[in-house]
């Protein structure tokens, strides 16, 4: 398992792209931009933030670096593609979501994507918590 890791990560380096889990390290410059998205993440009155740029200037890097501080800030995530060649119609919504709950990626669950994993993860704190079960979901 660790030889198809190794070999999946020197293609990636290979094609330009930083494997994922190390975008960070591979992130320089942007330093106005890196600070928002921190600021971002650590307000929680924060909700929305709208990447925009010409094509070629970076955006899926800092969306991949977004992702990994966001994943190392405790946030479940989800980073999909919508465009001509991923399969998936912008216009249809059930496509759109199957996409997200298929790329959810837990904090705790290194490798593993997809909604079962964040169920999973709430039944072992339900099932788990010392505190009263009525007040586990709203939490």
């Amino acid at each position: 398992m660790e030889d198809l890791h190794a070999q999946k990560n020197i293609e990636a380096l290979r094609s330009g792209i930083p494997p994922d889990g190390v975008v960070k390290q591979f992130t320089v410059g942007r330093k106005s931009e890196i600070d928002q998205l921190h600021h971002q993440l650590e307000d929680p009155q924060h909700r929305t933030l709208l990447i925009q740029s010409d094509y070629g200037t970076g955006k899926t890097h800092l969306l991949r670096y977004i992702r990994e501080i966001a994943l190392d800030a405790g946030y479940i995530v989800s980073l999909i593609t919508l465009d001509a060649k991923s399969g998936i119609a912008f216009n249809k919504l059930d496509q759109v979501l199957g996409e997200i709950n298929r790329c959810l990626k837990l904090p705790s669950q290194q490798g593993q994507r997809g909604v079962r994993f964040l169920f999973d993860e709430a039944r072992k704190k339900y099932n788990f918590s010392s505190e009263e079960h009525d007040n586990f979901w709203s939490k």
